[in-house]
């Protein structure tokens, strides 16, 4: 793997194949703990696919979600060992308009996308101290358009795109 370690083959719990992914993706994906096939070796056989998922929004989600047991453990890792931009760089790539379109993403796929603690949140610190959480517990909004930020609570989600609002 990316991170150095060698795995067992496994159909439950596959590796990802980061080639299509930016630099900066595969770092924050290794940084949570995410099993990353290394291309670098030269790996070919028949039943490789068996064993690994495409680095697209699903691919990315279940990786991520094979390292952890609990949601608690989820919010410990990404408060701890992603920066406020990595938390950005993967919300920006997991709510990518590609994975939406023609359901790619099942129901269950968007719940484990909104359990993430990646998005942003309103009401405190500075804009560019912004704290994170997930959107299920509590529960968050997309602010009212033109709303002052000043009446925002940490109800609401700050969004970097336009397109981020439309998926959410």
């Amino acid at each position: 793997s990316l991170s150095g370690h060698l795995y067992r083959p496994c159909r439950e719990i596959k590796l990802l194949c980061v080639d299509k992914l930016s630099e900066k993706m595969q770092n924050l994906l290794v940084k949570i703990g995410c099993k990353i096939l290394n291309s670098n070796y030269g790996i070919d056989h028949p039943d490789l696919f068996h064993y690994m998922c495409d680095a697209d929004g699903v691919g990315v989600l279940k990786s991520i979600f094979d390292v952890f047991t609990s949601s608690d453990s989820i919010e410990q890792v990404f408060l701890q060992c992603l920066t406020a931009e990595e938390r950005d760089e993967l919300r920006h790539f997991l709510l990518d308009p590609k994975w939406y379109i023609g359901n790619f993403m099942d129901d269950s796929d968007i719940l484990d996308c909104k359990r993430l603690p990646i998005y942003s949140m309103h009401g405190q610190g500075s804009t560019e101290n912004l704290p994170y959480s997930n959107l299920l517990n509590p529960q968050k909004y997309l602010p009212p358009l033109d709303c002052p930020e000043n009446l925002l609570s940490n109800e609401f989600v700050s969004s970097l795109s336009s397109t981020e609002e439309e998926v959410l």
